[in-house]
């Protein structure tokens, strides 16, 4: 919502695929999960451009 008015809707799909989206750093492996990969490694400090993001598990 913004103020009165709605703003957008978050649907089933929205929420899954942000939950089943994963980033693998190519550097030490370490994953994230989002839509997008973060800006840098929590583990190695990795740029986002070494992440690749991860097929999803069957079946999701």
């Amino acid at each position: 919502m913004a103020g009165q008015r709605l703003a957008g809707i978050v649907s089933r799909s929205d929420v899954i695929a942000l939950l089943t989206t994963e980033w693998a750093c190519q550097v030490c492996g370490q994953t994230e999960r989002g839509q997008n990969p973060p800006p840098r490694c929590p583990t190695c400090d990795a740029g986002k451009n070494r992440f690749t993001q991860q097929a999803p598990p069957p079946g999701s």
